[in-house]
């Protein structure tokens, strides 16, 4: 790392260190099943709704019938599918699908799962008035 990098990274309060430590690896959809380390159990669906929340995680999935709520981390480098995201953080949209995922941790009562998401199938689409007013 250049010296210039170095006093730059001062600067901003990280030090060069912690900044490399920082960098993780994508994980990319099509990895999400195949992937071993990271993950605390194997992929399942569920049948859900993916939206948009302020906060963070910024991506939470409901799933139908129960009060579970399921995060979708992107701290960890998961990746979420171009399609949704595309629907979801740019079209403004509620995402009705299954959901295939798989944790990041244990299922605990009263703790929202983080999950990576792998793919979502029968995918129906709603607007959500999150980003962009509903039209009058």
């Amino acid at each position: 790392m250049s010296r210039f990098s170095t006093i730059i990274l001062t600067m901003l309060g990280m030090t060069p260190f912690n900044f490399v430590t920082r960098v993780q690896a994508q994980i990319t959809p099509d990895q999400v099943c195949s992937r071993r380390g990271l993950f605390v159990d194997s992929c399942f669906t569920v049948h859900g709704r993916l939206r948009a929340y302020n906060g963070n995680p910024p991506y939470r999935i409901w799933i139908l019938g129960t009060n579970r709520i399921l995060g979708v981390d992107d701290n960890r480098g998961c990746v979420t599918p171009p399609a949704l995201d595309s629907l979801i953080g740019v079209q403004d949209m509620v995402v009705y699908a299954d959901i295939v995922v798989r944790p990041l941790t244990r299922n605990q009562p009263g703790v929202m799962r983080m999950v990576c998401i792998a793919s979502a199938r029968h995918v129906v689409a709603r607007p959500a008035y999150f980003i962009h007013r509903p039209p009058r």
